[in-house]
């Protein structure tokens, strides 16, 4: 068993690692967590900043299908579950980015009084619920999967050690650096962590 790269070493993983980090550098920040959470849907820089998020997941099933077979002759019992969670976790967050797209922003443009009052509703409700499983599914599956790469070899450590530090220094930076500069600088590190993924796993083959 051996491994081969292609001339550019580029990949899905690699174009959704690259997308994420511009999507969270140059947009993330621009939104104001200050704001109603109204205002804060209808923004343009958060328009631009989920659109942007939905190639970026995208991306990330695209390259997950692409290694699936190559991945899933190398890995055991464990790596191959975390590389189906990562898979589940992605498509769930592909899913609930969709929604917000197509119909949280469009309630925000029309009634975001609405918007508002779900925001500030007391205890953990139905649409914090859905946000919660989205997230957590993604995070869990994507930190598994990576743990299990390492372990069993396939890749260099580098690519699974930026992904577990983005998901580490998301909330650490959040609560460290004004606005939402924290949660872009932390987010930059888990896209750079795809990247190099991408790149340590283009062109991996049997021979």
């Amino acid at each position: 068993m051996g491994t081969h790269r292609s001339a550019t070493g580029l990949n899905f993983l690699t174009a959704a690692g690259a997308l994420g980090v511009v999507t969270h550098l140059v947009f993330s920040p621009q939104l104001d967590p200050g704001t109603s959470f109204g205002v804060f849907a209808a923004s343009e820089a958060f328009f631009w900043r989920l659109s942007l998020a939905i190639g970026v997941t995208f991306l990330l099933l695209c390259g997950l299908a692409a290694q699936f077979r190559s991945l899933f002759d190398r890995m055991g019992r464990w790596g191959k579950a975390t590389l189906m969670l990562a898979f589940a976790g992605t498509a769930v967050t592909f899913a609930h980015e969709w929604g917000q797209i197509f119909f949280l922003r469009e309630v925000a443009l029309v009634a975001p009084q609405a918007l508002d009052t779900l925001e500030d509703q007391a205890g953990f409700n139905l649409f914090d619920l859905e946000s919660a499983i989205a997230a957590s599914l993604f995070m869990l599956g994507w930190v598994a999967f990576v743990i299990a790469l390492w372990r069993s070899r396939v890749v260099a450590r580098r690519g699974p050690l930026l992904v577990l530090a983005g998901f580490v220094l998301i909330p650490v930076l959040t609560l460290a650096l004004p606005g939402l500069w924290g949660a872009a600088l932390g987010n930059a590190v888990l896209c750079a962590g795809w990247m190099v993924l991408g790149y340590d796993l283009t062109g991996v083959a049997e021979e």
